[in-house]
């Protein structure tokens, strides 16, 4: 891998063939939740979200045979938990951040557990569970939705005018790994500051914004700030250690720096995915 051939990194490949078909992936991510829950949390986190799971499933039975709950709603609600189930498995974000559905579950296990009450105290608590629940929904969906018409007009006021002054903001409602790239080439039309500012904001705002890591650490390798560079590296072998431009930017920085810790580390992460490093010109 040699930083003076940027985005011709890869001279083999013996493991994980599908690292050279997608030259971006993020290596630390198992796109399922099942088993990003097992690597991060271990064998006691597994067993607490089967306990959390069975719990679950004995509450929506415990409500079946009660039918406190029309059948044909719980049926729905079912279905609903099971789809989010199965999804899990090959869904990319885990079970853990699916918030609606754990909502859906502690309403379910909150209904089967909950002490008889009189319908006069039920008649005070639902309406006004409802009214919280929907009033945070209405806010969820306008913060999304003002980010969503705030991202989209300016896109496409930068398309038709890419010399137009820029005065474009980003939200934290917009995912960065969807949005980061499309913002990042909007705002660098008025100068590499204000795009390193921004950059920057988006990563106070989500620390594990790789996108945005990885914007200033090439504007830190392309101006040769090795001292700057520093810290995005550090970061990025630890969020993103197998993408290409780490590995690049990573092994410039160790040789320039003579810093012998980050280069094993590079080069373990190189062996486990079949590289070889070729010293380039820059190192």
């Amino acid at each position: 891998v040699g930083p003076d051939n940027y985005g011709n990194y890869y001279e083999q490949y013996r493991t994980l063939e599908d690292l050279s078909k997608y030259s971006t992936i993020v290596s630390n991510d198992a796109h399922s939740a099942s088993v990003q829950t097992l690597a991060t949390l271990g064998a006691v986190g597994v067993l607490a979200y089967l306990l959390l799971i069975t719990v679950l499933i004995r509450s929506l039975l415990i409500l079946w045979d009660r039918r406190t709950i029309d059948r044909r709603a719980l049926y729905i609600v079912g279905l609903y938990i099971f789809v989010y189930l199965t999804n899990s498995f090959v869904s990319p974000i885990t079970l853990t951040h699916k918030y609606l559905f754990w909502a859906v579950a502690g309403a379910v296990i909150g209904f089967a557990y909950r002490k008889e009450e009189s319908e006069k105290a039920r008649s005070r608590v639902l309406p006004a569970t409802a009214a919280l629940t929907s009033l945070t929904l209405f806010a969820i969906a306008t913060t999304f939705a003002t980010a969503q018409w705030n991202y989209l007009t300016n896109i496409e006021r930068y398309v038709l005018d890419r010399k137009s002054t820029v005065t474009y903001q980003t939200s934290p409602a917009l995912p960065c790994f969807m949005y980061f790239d499309a913002e990042i080439k909007m705002v660098a039309e008025s100068g590499d500051d204000r795009a390193e500012k921004f950059a920057q904001k988006a990563l106070d705002k989500n620390a594990r914004c790789i996108s945005a890591e990885l914007f200033l650490a090439k504007m830190d390798f392309s101006k040769d700030r090795i001292s700057e560079l520093k810290p995005h590296i550090y970061r990025l072998m630890e969020i993103a250690p197998a993408r290409n431009e780490t590995l690049s930017m990573g092994m410039y920085y160790a040789n320039r720096t003579r810093d012998t810790e980050v280069a094993r580390k590079l080069q373990r992460v190189m062996q486990a995915l079949g590289l070889v490093y070729l010293p380039g010109k820059l190192g």
